[in-house]
């Protein structure tokens, strides 16, 4: 039951189909506004060392549904040049995709200096208009506001011959092992590490 929720997958969605990232980003924002605890929600636009991120598309869709989003791929460059850092400066892995402590104090001051923008420009708490009860029409469609992610705790396996189940997921040494589950849908997904 979150109250506020930061939406970041720039760097994650960066190169992939404009229209599938669209569509993922759409049905993540539907099934947040459908929330019944009229979460707060603002988008994070990150990039890699190298340029690349997803924001374009990300911000197609944040515009449509009136999220509020800051960029740290729009503002970096100038913030560190302007302290006589590098961008090399906030990654912490090579190539640079992940920010590293100094990175993250970047991103924190971009999102509080949004914030601070917003607060500064709410009406006073008598005229603050309600939330709409009516999410605008899709901009694509929305095949993904109605996913559900399963683990380990919330779904019991039907049949289940050599897995360990435990709070994390579920595990398997024996080849030919096998678990049977029931879902409701029209397409499922399984995430699978042989190395995890």
């Amino acid at each position: 039951d979150p109250d506020f929720v930061i939406i970041e997958f720039s760097v994650n969605d960066s190169g992939k189909d404009s229209l599938y990232v669209r569509k993922m980003t759409e049905g993540l924002i539907r099934q947040l506004l459908k929330d019944t605890n009229k979460i707060g929600i603002m988008f994070l636009l990150l990039k890699m060392e190298n340029g690349g991120t997803a924001q374009a598309d990300h911000k197609v869709v944040a515009n449509h549904y009136s999220v509020p989003w800051v960029s740290q791929a729009d503002l970096i460059d100038a913030a560190v040049a302007a302290d006589g850092r590098t961008l090399r400066d906030v990654y912490g892995d090579n190539p640079g995709i992940h920010p590293n402590d100094l990175g993250m104090q970047y991103i924190a001051d971009f999102i509080i200096e949004n914030l601070d923008s917003i607060y500064k420009h709410l009406p006073a708490d008598e005229n603050i208009p309600e939330i709409p009860a009516d999410i605008p029409d899709p901009l694509i469609n929305d095949v993904f506001a109605n996913t559900y992610t399963f683990k380990s705790t919330t779904i019991v396996p039907d049949e289940n011959s050599g897995w360990e189940i435990s709070s994390f997921d579920w595990s398997s040494v024996t080849p030919g092992s096998e678990l049977v589950f029931t879902v409701d849908g029209n397409a499922v997904a399984v995430e699978y590490s042989r190395h995890n």
